[in-house]
């Protein structure tokens, strides 16, 4: 029966979608198919919900590929592509040319991109800071500035324009507004797990590459 590699095989039991899968129980690394392939991730979850109360107690829901020998290796799910797609676009909006002397294994390169994915998953979109006219210029948001001299990224939050340029809710709004989200953007990063102090007068705060000294 020919499918391409994003079909599913289900009366073989092989192909790539989501499946229920339990850790291997001959003492041997990786995990054993419970059951699948699922074409969503749904149909998956509700298989796991009616699991017998002596099926194996490690049992959960992966998305991945299961070989015909029977070996099954997880695989990026088309969400997380899609999470991924959505980061990128978000790093996009950082100020041009922040990373080009650094490396890819920089620790301040990574420590920004797990700043941008912990408020991704918080539901807090990027500001442009630099200004530009892509999409997220004139929205508002975080805003992640990579410093460093400071080995650290600073954090602060931007309002759309409307109520930081334009104040058309009065100044008295656009500074009660910006004290309640900046004060909310760290408690944000202390909910994440990162260290947070304060920076500067106007609300931001500096999230430090890990082991930096103060």
């Amino acid at each position: 029966m020919g499918a391409s590699s994003g079909e599913l095989l289900v009366e073989r039991g092989v192909g790539q979608g989501w499946w229920l899968v339990a850790e291997a129980d001959d003492g041997l690394p990786g995990v054993r198919v419970v059951a699948g392939p699922f074409g969503d991730e749904a149909g998956a979850r509700w298989a796991l919900l009616e699991q017998p109360a002596d099926g194996p107690p490690s049992a959960h829901v992966q998305y991945g590929i299961r070989r015909s020998d029977g070996a099954f290796r997880r695989r990026p799910s088309p969400q997380q592509w899609q999470w991924l797609d959505t980061l990128n676009e978000q790093l996009e909006r950082l100020p041009a040319g922040w990373d080009d002397e650094l490396d890819d294994e920089d620790p301040l390169v990574t420590l920004v991109v797990d700043l941008a994915a912990g408020f991704l998953d918080a539901g807090l979109t990027m500001h442009d800071c630099a200004g530009t006219t892509g999409p997220g210029a004139l929205a508002g948001g975080v805003c992640l500035t990579p410093d460093a001299g400071q080995q650290g990224v600073v954090v602060s939050w931007h309002q759309h324009d409307r109520m930081s340029v334009e104040r058309v809710r009065g100044a008295e709004a656009e500074a009660a507004v910006g004290l309640v989200m900046g004060v909310a953007t760290a408690d944000v990063l202390v909910g994440l797990g990162f260290p947070v102090e304060p920076f500067g007068d106007g609300g931001a705060h500096l999230v430090r590459v890990a082991g930096t000294a103060r």
